[in-house]
């Protein structure tokens, strides 16, 4: 479907009938049918989602089981702004307005949290970028995504945005339980899928204490096999987690919550293939690979928080926050195509290259913060944060000759002895991080209100790292490197809002993010880059609850960017310049009468370089469209419910999802080849029943016609583009999953 064909489809559906955004939920009101009012609490208080002076999107319990979300990434279509760019083994790397520099952006520009705690790491030492969780969807009573830097209130690296999963708490007066278990099928590859999901709430002390119990299993079979071995269902997955959350109410003024997640994921290898890279097609089929090595993914999260609320008075409550989290991923990949090229058509054809990847982080946040009751004409909120992280990030490549099956020959056994151990590399790192924020509101008329916030964040970090191998020996990359550095940012934020009707507000909204700076193993340190946000919006509730429509037109200015690259041996980091990006969100909700929802929502965004500092390295270039950013992005669904008996309702519904073209790094990137990925445009059907509110079924079919779209491609490269080329070095392809059918069961009591 071209772009014009999206937007004829979005306009006649939002603007004509109108559409419901996500995350709102329907109730019959009497006579009416309105929308459920969403209370979120992206600003550290619950509020409704129509009074905040932000873009903000909550996804609701009903959204995500409506589309039997998984992840992030299954409900990020429906979220303006967001891009959920999947990157491996419990990987996600979260894009919000176009802020990205590609592939090698180590760093996170978007913060991640569950409930109030924060979770991953702030530096690029550990990959932050690259790993954020998939909580198990059946305990989430929403996801909010907070788009625009969130540093005033969250910290560093927020730049871009932040997602914040909110738990369902446990109940102090009812037991209760579910069960379901989901069957996929992906009909091109053949391949089936299974999950298993189950928990339970049990009051302990009626009105006073009470636990919930859940925990997850899930099976995909894999769609790929290795031509050379024959091995088959190379990307099969395995996850498996649990979670167990206390409420505690010793009074009415005193809350205490703590909670423990863990999640398992085990994978033999991702689900890319390998292609030509110039042309893009596979060079063995859509699921068939050519595997030097049998590589694997793993990855392990802890992640335990509690929460201590106590009302002081009427008018202040003081809350303390502790999280602590650890993050542990290992993975065997092969390298043999990016680093074969580099050793010439005689010695590389006989090599094969391999290494692991193994990143961790230890965490512990603490947040102390005391709030009014904004009850009165002002409301204000001011805390204390404190965030130690330590992170160990062990990698290494290897070589071996004919597979290890073959002794080479005398003159070559010095050579192969030597490239055993290509490289390998120790890196520790620390992280500590200091803060004092507070934010105010002033409601100058009961229709006018005026807000500020400002925050102070002090950091130190330390790095060691140790090396050995070949690039050591012939002195391309440093034995030993230690550095440290600090760096202290301001960030501010300043809103307004004018409800000049009953349910429409108007806001204005300038807000500032940064990401922290560091040393670097190259020797130096680089500095931290900023965000400005310039944001006018529109939010409206009308026809009597039953119609929503937010708009906003957002402008950022990124100074000082943080670009990395590959130079055939490291990854380094520096400052490279600036940005800008600049759009328009627009999400609407519709019902026009007891039973049918609509729903959209349209994203433009023009994200580009605007300057570039003396010796910038990367490959940017002035004018340079930012990595992974899409002019144009949106969905559409409707669903309608009806009773078939007294103790029946059923259901039907669809969607269509949207992604114009973009791109994979910059045009000048030596380290990364440079690709167009295409649109992508995507159908999909549901329906399904439910049985005295207690017992559902559920059918949806994703991507109905079936469009196998390359959604990624990427080439590493140690030696010249035109030298790869000339060995036969093959790029990575990745593709999205054709059509898929899901059957759910569910019970609940």
């Amino acid at each position: 479907m071209r772009k014009g064909t999206f937007h004829a489809l979005w306009m006649s559906s939002a603007f004509i009938i109108h559409a419901p955004m996500a995350g709102a939920q329907a109730v019959d009101a009497g006579s009416d049918f309105i929308l459920e009012e969403i209370i979120v609490t992206a600003n550290k208080r619950a509020e409704r989602i129509q009074d905040v002076p932000s873009s903000v999107t909550a996804v609701g319990e009903q959204l995500i089981g409506r589309v039997m979300a998984n992840n992030l990434d299954d409900v990020s279509a429906y979220v303006p702004g967001l891009d959920v760019r999947p990157s491996g083994v419990d990987g996600n790397r979260l894009v919000f307005r176009g802020l990205s520099t590609g592939p090698n952006d180590l760093s996170p520009t978007a913060g991640v949290y569950i409930d109030d705690a924060s979770f991953g790491a702030r530096s690029g030492f550990a990959l932050g970028a690259l790993f954020s969780p998939d909580m198990d969807p059946s305990e989430l009573a929403r996801v909010e995504v907070l788009r625009g830097p969130q540093g005033t209130l969250y910290g560093a690296s927020t730049l871009g945005g932040l997602v914040k999963y909110v738990t369902k708490a446990p109940d102090t007066h009812a037991t209760s339980g579910h069960i379901k278990v989901d069957y996929g099928h992906d009909a091109g590859a053949d391949a089936n899928r299974h999950t298993v999901r189950g928990g339970i709430n049990v009051p302990l002390i009626d009105g006073k204490a009470a636990l919930r119990l859940s925990g997850h299993y899930a099976y995909r079979e894999g769609d790929l096999t290795d031509v050379r071995t024959g091995r088959d269902e190379l990307n099969a997955n395995r996850r498996k987690g649990g979670r167990a959350d206390l409420l505690l109410l010793p009074n009415d003024d005193l809350t205490i919550r703590i909670a423990g997640t863990v999640a398992i994921n085990k994978t033999p290898q991702s689900g890319s293939v390998l292609g030509n890279a110039v042309t893009l097609l596979p060079l063995y089929g859509e699921y068939g690979t050519f595997r030097n090595v049998d590589s694997f993914s793993k990855s392990r999260y802890h992640f335990i928080q509690g929460n201590v609320e106590y009302r002081v008075s009427d008018d202040l409550t003081a809350t303390s926050t502790t999280g602590y989290s650890k993050f542990r991923v290992n993975i065997l990949s092969d390298y043999t195509p990016t680093f074969q090229p580099a050793f010439g058509p005689a010695l590389g054809p006989l090599m094969q290259f391999y290494g692991t990847t193994s990143p961790s982080t230890e965490k512990l946040t603490q947040e102390l913060r005391l709030a009014s009751s904004g009850s009165g004409p002002v409301e204000w909120l001011a805390g204390l944060f404190y965030d130690h992280e330590k992170s160990d990030y062990h990698s290494g490549i290897n070589s071996m000759y004919q597979y290890g099956t073959a002794t080479p020959p005398a003159a070559l056994q010095p050579t192969v002895a030597a490239l055993a151990n290509y490289q390998t590399v120790a890196l520790a790192s620390r992280y500590v991080e200091y803060a004092v924020f507070g934010n105010a509101n002033y409601s100058i008329t009961p229709e006018f209100d005026l807000g500020a916030g400002l925050r102070y964040s002090y950091n130190d970090q330390k790095l060691t790292r140790v090396a050995s191998g070949y690039l050591v020996n012939i002195g391309a990359s440093p034995r030993l490197a230690v550095a440290d550095s600090d760096d202290g940012v301001w960030t501010q934020t300043v809103d307004a809002r004018w409800r000049f009707q009953p349910d429409t507000m108007l806001y204005g909204r300038v807000a500032r993010g940064y990401r922290p700076g560091g040393p670097n193993t190259s020797g130096g340190t680089f500095d931290p880059d900023t965000t400005w946000n310039y944001e006018l919006g529109l939010k409206s509730t009308l026809l009597g609850s039953r119609l929503t429509t937010n708009i906003a037109a957002f402008y950022i200015d990124w100074t000082n960017i943080q670009l990395n690259y590959f130079n055939g041996t490291n990854t380094v980091i520096g400052n490279a310049g600036d940005a800008r990006s600049k759009g328009v969100e627009l999400e609407t909700s519709f019902t026009p009468f007891y039973g049918l929802t609509f729903a959209g929502n349209l994203t433009y965004t023009d994200a580009e370089i605007t300057g570039l500092l003396p010796g910038a390295v990367g490959g940017a270039a002035i004018g340079n469209t930012l990595p992974y950013s899409a002019k144009w992005a949106g969905a559409v669904r409707a669903d309608y419910y009806f009773p078939l008996t007294n103790r029946v309702e059923a259901n039907v519904g669809g969607g269509v999802r949207y992604r114009s073209s973009s791109t994979t790094t910059f045009p000048g990137d030596t380290g990364s080849r440079y690709y167009k990925l295409p649109e992508t445009t995507f159908l999909d059907l549901r329906a399904g029943v439910d049985l005295d509110t207690r017992y559902t079924l559920n059918l949806q079919v994703l991507n109905v016609t079936d469009e196998r779209n390359l959604q990624g491609a990427s080439q590493s490269l140690a030696v010249p583009a035109a030298t790869a080329d000339a060995m036969g070095q093959p790029a990575t392809l990745d593709f999205m999953p054709g059509r898929t059918f899901y059957l759910s069961v569910g019970a609940r009591f």
